[in-house]
């Protein structure tokens, strides 16, 4: 069952029992919850309750009410939520959710946990002082060390392999392209050839 305990000026008013399924917050005399407060509404705010969970809604203009010192018009209530109307502070209990495992400290331990660990710079030791899983850390590093040697190792053989073989093509053109050409001195005998029968032609016209 649900409970609001009320205080005022830090002290201890009353604690009242949410048995009905709309409870009422305000001046009115038909109020559930009674409070005096500056404001002029009769009624400040109403807390309903929708199959397992509390709604709390905000019923005046001004928007004067707060859940853990946040401005809502409507809240759905947990555990040890601070209501806050004017002077007045009311907290919100529900056994159901204390008696859980955990309950809201644990929700409370795990936010400061993890706010805690946002501020800390990320060191690369950080993950082989992590206990027991340290040792598996160590284990992923050292395979994609391997892994990357590897592939790096490869990569390089097959470099050097394309510029071994590129470089034996070349040798090949360039021996194919020199023996392919004619030498200076078989010009020279072509020339000397050719000038010779030309030599004999015109003495045989002579002739």
């Amino acid at each position: 069952m649900a409970t609001i305990i009320i205080r005022r000026d830090g002290k201890r008013n009353e604690e009242v029992v949410l048995e009905k399924g709309f409870t009422l917050v305000g001046k009115s005399p038909s109020a559930d919850i009674r409070i005096e407060d500056l404001d002029d509404s009769e009624e400040h705010a109403s807390i309903a309750q929708v199959g397992e969970s509390y709604v709390l809604n905000d019923l005046t203009a001004s928007a004067a009410i707060q859940v853990n010192g946040q401005t809502v018009k409507k809240r759905i209530l947990k555990d040890r939520d601070l209501i806050t109307i004017g002077e007045y502070r009311m907290t919100f209990q529900d056994k159901r959710e204390s008696d859980q495992p955990g309950g809201i400290e644990m929700e409370v331990a795990q936010s400061l946990q993890q706010s805690e660990l946002a501020k800390r710079p990320i060191k690369f030791n950080d993950s082989f002082r992590a206990g027991p899983g340290g040792k598996s850390n160590i284990a992923i590093f050292v395979v994609l060390g391997v892994v990357l040697g590897g592939v790096f190792y490869a990569s390089y053989q097959s470099y050097a392999e394309r510029k071994e073989t590129d470089a034996r093509a070349a040798q090949a053109k360039a021996a194919a392209a020199a023996a392919a050409a004619p030498s200076e001195a078989a010009k020279k005998r072509d020339a000397e050839r050719i000038q010779e029968s030309a030599r004999v032609l015109e003495s045989s016209i002579k002739r």
